[in-house]
């Protein structure tokens, strides 16, 4: 993809590849964006048909978009963006000036749905859970953070500034902390949970539904889907089976992982994937498309089986 980059344009001397969030939830609607008057990156931000993580199909996507033109910012659907530079400085500046921009393009559209400009009251969630049926929640249950080692159970409760260590064959334990003991009892491979309640996460739990995969590196570390749970014990592990994440009904999501900073980084991926699904409901003139389940298996797959090994 970087070597495309260079032969194809000989005034590129610096090229990065960003999973930058609001860049990445353009990338899932999978299509060209025009830029009105002269921009950092060009007239145009085009994007590369899908291709498999480092295949030779996204490789010849890449080089077709990027020979269509002078643009130096690039969207991959559903993956992220390229940008094509002439130093490290002048990569970051795109890379910002696209983040501002796409940020920029989500208002736009927010304000075309409204059939007004923003006011100060105006939630974008919120307007979108109500054309929905639902409602953003008032109040979200937390479980917390946990961290297992060998019989032990480490609780982080930040809202209470206590780190706890309990047993795992504890008997009375609290009803969040048999949820912890519980999916740990399934799951032994997992080590590490975190109960992630960002915006789009709550916003798209208040749908009670199960979420597909708009972006690939969701696909990677969770699978195809993120089933939703009601908040009791056997519907979570029900609900998470061998995946790594279970939203939770009007509650966010658990993220799992072999230790926290892959729970974490689950709970990144995730935001970002939720956000894709809602800001598209703006854009219904590009329609986002979930990413074919082959596919998603098979990032899965390579996640588990090599990448994931690596670390």
């Amino acid at each position: 993809m970087h070597r495309k980059g260079y032969h194809l344009r000989q005034d590129v001397n610096f090229i990065i590849h960003t999973h930058q969030p609001e860049a990445s939830v353009m990338s899932a609607l999978a299509a060209d964006i025009d830029v009105d008057g002269n921009s950092v990156f060009g007239d145009t931000v085009y994007c590369a048909a899908y291709g498999f993580p480092g295949s030779e199909t996204l490789e010849k996507n890449i080089a077709e978009v990027i020979a269509k033109g002078k643009s130096r910012a690039l969207l991959m659907a559903h993956h992220g963006a390229l940008c094509l530079a002439t130093s490290g400085e002048d990569a970051l500046r795109i890379a910002v000036s696209l983040e501002m921009f796409s940020t920029y393009r989500v208002r736009k559209a927010f304000e075309r749905h409204l059939g007004r400009p923003i006011a100060a009251e105006d939630s974008i969630y919120q307007v979108l859970l109500k054309d929905l049926g639902t409602d953003l929640p008032q109040r979200v249950h937390p479980l917390f953070r946990s961290e297992r080692q060998g019989d032990s159970i480490i609780f982080h409760q930040a809202d209470r500034g206590e780190r706890l260590t309990l047993n795992m064959t504890d008997t009375s334990l609290t009803a969040e902390q048999q949820i912890h003991q519980g999916i740990y009892r399934a799951r032994p491979d997992i080590r590490a949970i975190h109960h992630s309640f960002t915006p789009s996460l709550i916003a798209y739990s208040a749908l009670n539904r199960s979420l597909a995969a708009y972006l690939d590196d969701f696909a990677q570390i969770n699978g195809d889907t993120m089933e939703c749970a009601p908040l009791n014990l056997d519907s979570i592990v029900q609900g998470l089976g061998s995946r790594h994440g279970v939203l939770l009904e009007r509650s966010g999501a658990l993220c799992c992982g072999n230790n926290l900073y892959d729970a974490e980084a689950l709970a990144l991926v995730a935001e970002k994937n939720a956000r894709a699904w809602l800001i598209g409901q703006l854009f219904p003139e590009n329609p986002i498309q979930v990413i074919p389940l082959e596919e998603c298996q098979k990032m899965r797959r390579f996640y588990l089986e090599s990448y994931a090994l690596r670390f």
